[in-house]
């Protein structure tokens, strides 16, 4: 498991903050554009498995393929 989570640390550094985000301007559309509001605590339980999965995703079709393609240059 902590194996898994160094793979996709990158990748979950770069998807959670938009996801948040997201749902914090669907909790509160009024005010969208006010980055200070905080998230409400129902969405941990979106962004938790949405992150993971979104991460998982880029890191098998993004960071993977590029890492190999890398290597394998002379």
């Amino acid at each position: 498991m902590p194996v898994f989570f160094g793979r996709i640390s990158l990748a979950l550094y770069l998807v959670h903050e938009p996801i948040i985000q997201y749902v914090t301007w669907v909790a509160r559309p009024d005010q969208a554009w006010s980055f200070d509001l905080p998230m409400p605590l129902w969405g941990i339980v979106v962004v938790l498995p949405v992150s993971l999965v979104l991460a998982t995703l880029l890191e098998r079709t993004v960071e993977t393929p590029a890492r190999n393609f890398l290597r394998a240059r002379p």
